[in-house]
């Protein structure tokens, strides 16, 4: 439930979201700041800076819109993947969140790229 909250608790309620801690004190990871989406022909390769012992997931949608997009793939310590389901003359863009025991990070920026 989302909560409703003014002026200088809004910056605390979003900082405790963002920052919950297990136990140990791990943290929610952050979200790569510096997706890539490179277009070839018959494929689009996306990269993102290697975040090591998280899990990554890459959302991919038709528009501009982290709403609309649906998860393509999770993968473990892994910076790269070549998306080979695309149509050509479509653009596409994609996101990055990452994981770990604690939670889920929001999404990073979008990458986009039209496929050949």
């Amino acid at each position: 439930m989302p909560l409703s909250l003014s002026g200088s608790h809004q910056y605390s309620a979003w900082y405790m979201q963002d920052r919950r801690r297990d136990r140990k004190g791990a943290v929610v990871p952050v979200a790569p700041t510096d997706p890539s989406a490179t277009p070839s022909v018959g494929y689009i390769d996306i990269s993102w800076p290697a975040q090591p012992g998280v899990i990554v997931n890459l959302y991919r949608a038709e528009s501009d819109s982290f709403g609309s997009s649906a998860l393509v793939q999770s993968f473990i310590d892994s910076a790269e993947y070549r998306d080979e389901s695309v149509v050509s003359s479509t653009s596409y863009w994609y996101w990055i969140t990452v994981s770990n025991n604690v939670g889920e990070s929001g999404e990073s920026g979008s990458a986009s790229a039209t496929a050949i």
